[in-house]
């Protein structure tokens, strides 16, 4: 199974084989859990100065933790605002600057295998005219 998503492929599966005039054997059931993000950073464009919020979320109870990334190096949550909820996590950036320009990134560990989001790309604009 190729570009598994959770919608189509989480199931049970079985194989069956045909031995011709023998007769046909099933094998027991084998079930397919799919664990992905639902909701992943998307691309975003702010101006210096203001706040941004970046969200993810994963889809699966046994996220034992949800961390965030910015250009692959883990974000302190004391150096920025993050707060996260079961299976949801948030990421604000207050008083943004050129510096906060980066890819984004959650990183989620389950199973004590961490599983990578695909980024999403922040962009700091000049700032805006009042």
């Amino acid at each position: 199974i190729t570009s598994v998503t959770s919608d189509y492929d989480e199931r049970s599966y079985t194989c069956e084989v045909d031995y011709g005039s023998l007769g046909t054997v099933t094998s027991t059931s084998a079930t397919l859990t799919v664990r992905e993000y639902t909701v992943v950073p998307v691309d975003e464009q702010a101006f210096a100065g203001d706040t941004v919020t970046l969200s993810c979320t994963y889809n699966s109870d046994e996220a034992t933790s949800i961390a965030w990334r910015k250009d692959s190096d883990v974000i302190s949550e004391t150096s920025n605002s993050v707060s996260s909820g079961d299976t949801t996590s948030y990421l604000e950036i207050e008083a943004l600057t050129v510096d906060d320009a980066a890819d984004y990134q959650c990183k989620t560990t389950v199973d004590g295998s961490d599983e990578i989001s695909t980024a999403g790309t922040l962009t700091v604009l000049g700032l805006a005219l009042s």
